[in-house]
């Protein structure tokens, strides 16, 4: 008979299994479907050490009417979806106040500065260290100021919480959004 049981077989209901059979406990770990089923999709298995703020919910009414007219690819929703989700998109929007979404972020911060060197032993235990690059990720930026933009809040975000990242130079960009755009062949 198990120790425990763990609902939910995604990266934390399988970190915090592994954790407790590390300590010696007997785990089950339960999920609804099989195996890799119920993962999230289109993240890139990014592993950020340096995301220290999560998302918050845009506040000025221009965006927020940009999401709504579908505007922007940021969000897709429909009506009966925003209607069952209002509780939850209501908290949201109350946590996003700058004061609320700085105090959230202090704790963030502690869980995902520890995200690579708390991924790298399961890596490593799964033998899979050869689909892991370590040299960093890339964005890319529609114009000059965009990445200008996105550089000083990354300044932001490492002053405030400490945390790294190296910007690439703008012209380094500019040659990579050229290739990107370019037809592929055939």
């Amino acid at each position: 008979m198990a120790d425990f049981l763990v609902l939910g077989a995604g990266m934390v209901g399988v970190s915090t299994a592994l954790a407790l059979q590390e300590q010696g406990h007997a785990v089950t770990l339960v999920d609804r479907k099989a195996p890799g089923r119920e993962t999230s999709f289109g993240n890139a298995g990014i592993i950020q050490a340096e995301a220290a703020e999560p998302y918050a919910l845009p506040r000025d009414p221009l965006t927020l009417l940009r999401f709504a007219l579908g505007g922007t690819n940021d969000v897709t929703w429909s009506m009966g979806g925003v209607t069952e989700m209002l509780p939850a998109l209501w908290r949201y929007f109350l946590n996003s106040t700058p004061a609320r979404h700085a105090e959230i972020s202090r704790t963030y911060v502690k869980l995902t500065e520890r995200s690579t060197r708390d991924h790298r032993p399961l890596i490593e235990a799964a033998g899979m260290e050869n689909l892991i690059a370590r040299d960093g990720m890339g964005l890319l930026y529609r114009d000059r100021a965009a990445y200008e933009d996105a550089v000083a809040d990354a300044e932001r975000v490492g002053r405030t919480y400490g945390t790294a990242s190296e910007p690439s130079t703008v012209p380094t960009m500019h040659v990579r959004i050229r290739l990107c755009s370019r037809r592929p062949p055939g």
